[in-house]
C-alpha cells in the first residue's frame, strides 16, 4: 500500500531552496516514474497528478508495469487530480465513484455540517468553493472475489487558517464511503468490505480532524474539561462582592436589552449563539492509521530558507482497526532528506515523502497487500 504525492507544476517561488533545473517536468517525471516502479505496490494512491503527466507518461507507464489506473480530475477546471492504480494480477475493479466534496454538503445526511457552517461564513465560502474531490474504487481479489475493498483517495484543503474546513471535508469523505458501502450491500447483504482511505489530508496527527477519524475526541474533551474544572476552581475563589457586582451587571444588561427589545422589536435583542461544537459532527467508522504518525511526511524547511517552511506529518493511510498491519516501510534517513536542504530536491521529485505499508486482508486465504 502506498500513498505518493506528486506535486504538479512546482515552481521555484514555492521551493526557492531547490534549483529550478530540478523542478522542471522533464527532470521530475523521470525521477518519479523510477521511484514508483521501485515500490512494487499492489495499490497506488497518487495525489496532485498533473493532467499532462498522467495522459502522456504515467498511465501508459503503469499499464506497461501491469497496473490499471483510474484518474479523476479535480473540479473547477483544475488541471490535476487523483489516481488509484491497481496491480492486475492481484486485484480487479468492480466499480468506481467520485464526488466533489462541496456537492456532498447538499445531502440531507450532512445537514448537521450545514447547520454548523451557518455561523461560519468564511469557512462556508472556502469549503463550498474548493475543487476537492474524493475518489473511490471498488476492488475484488483475483484469487478470492469475495474479498472486497473500497480504496478511497483524497486531497484536502491546505490552509492552516481553516482547520475546521479540513475536519468537515474529512467527515464528508467518510460519510460518502459509508454511502457507497450501503449501496453495495443492497445487492450483497452479507458481504464484508474493507476500507483503505489514503491521501494528503493536510492536517497533523494532533488535530481534531485526525482525532475524529480515530474517535479520539473524548481525549480532547477530557483534557478541556480538566482545564475548565481548574478555571472553575479559580473562579470560585472570587469574593461575594464580585459575584454580587456580576449579578447586578447581568440584571441591568438583561433589563436594557429587554426594554429595547420591547420598544424596537425582537431584532434588537442579542441572538443566542447556536451550538457550534464541531465535535458533535461525527463519522460512522473508527479508523487506525496503518502507517502510524512519523515526525514528518512533508519537509520544506531548508537552512536559510524559512519563508512558508513546514515540517510535519500530513499524509495517512487509514484502515479499519481490525485490519492487520504487517509492515511499515521505513522512511529515508533524515540526512538523506536534508542532503540538499529540503524536498523536493535533486533526488526527490516531491515535497512529500511516500508512505508505504503491507497489510493483511482476510478472505478464504489470507492475502497480503502492499
Amino acid at each position: 500500500m502506498k500513498s505518493s504525492l506528486t506535486k504538479n507544476e512546482q515552481k521555484d517561488q514555492y521551493f526557492s531552496y531547490c534549483p529550478k533545473e530540478f523542478q522542471f517536468d522533464s527532470y521530475r517525471y523521470s525521477l518519479l516514474l523510477k521511484e514508483i516502479h521501485g515500490y512494487n505496490a499492489d495499490i497506488l494512491f497518487l495525489q496532485e497528478v498533473d493532467v499532462r503527466l498522467q495522459r502522456r507518461f504515467l498511465v501508459p507507464f503503469l499499464e506497461l508495469k501491469g497496473y490499471t489506473s483510474i484518474f479523476n480530475c479535480k473540479e473547477n477546471q483544475v488541471n490535476e487530480g487523483l489516481i488509484i492504480a491497481i496491480r492486475d494480477d492481484r486485484l480487479y475493479e468492480d466499480g468506481n465513484y467520485t464526488a466533489k466534496l462541496s456537492g456532498l454538503l447538499k445531502k440531507r445526511s450532512n445537514s448537521d455540517i450545514m447547520e454548523f457552517l451557518k455561523n461560519k461564513p468564511e469557512s462556508y465560502e472556502v469549503i463550498s468553493s474548493r475543487p476537492s474531490i474524493i475518489q473511490i474504487v471498488h476492488l475484488r481479489s483475483v484469487d478470492d472475489p469475495n474479498v472486497q475493498i473500497l480504496a478511497a483517495n483524497t486531497h484536502l484543503h491546505y490552509d492552516p487558517l481553516f482547520e475546521d474546513v479540513k475536519h468537515l471535508q474529512a467527515v464528508l469523505c467518510v460519510r460518502y464511503i459509508n454511502d457507497i458501502i450501503r449501496e453495495i450491500k443492497k445487492s450483497q447483504k452479507n458481504c464484508k468490505i474493507q476500507v483503505i482511505f489514503a491521501g494528503d489530508f493536510n492536517f497533523v496527527p494532533t488535530s481534531r480532524a485526525a482525532k475524529v477519524l480515530r474517535n479520539d475526541l473524548d481525549l480532547i474533551n477530557n483534557k478541556e474539561e480538566n482545564i475548565k474544572r481548574e478555571e472553575d476552581n479559580k473562579n470560585s475563589t472570587k469574593t461575594l462582592n464580585e459575584q454580587q457586582q456580576l449579578s447586578f451587571f447581568l440584571l441591568i444588561n438583561w433589563f436594557f436589552w429587554t426594554l429595547f427589545g420591547n420598544l424596537f422589536g425582537a431584532n434588537w435583542l442579542p441572538k443566542p449563539l447556536e451550538d457550534n461544537n464541531i465535535e458533535k459532527i461525527k463519522v460512522p467508522f473508527k479508523f487506525q492509521c496503518a502507517t502510524g504518525f512519523p515526525p514528518y511526511t512533508n519537509f520544506t524547511r531548508a537552512e536559510g530558507f524559512t519563508k512558508d517552511a513546514f515540517v510535519g506529518c500530513l499524509d495517512y493511510i487509514w484502515t479499519f482497526p481490525e485490519t492487520k498491519v504487517l509492515k511499515v516501510i521505513p522512511f529515508p534517513d533524515h540526512e538523506l532528506v536534508t542532503k540538499y536542504g529540503a524536498i523536493p530536491s535533486r533526488i526527490a521529485p516531491s515535497d512529500h515523502l511516500p508512505i508505504i505499508c503491507e497489510i493483511c486482508i482476510e478472505g478464504r486465504n489470507k492475502s497480503n497487500l502492499t
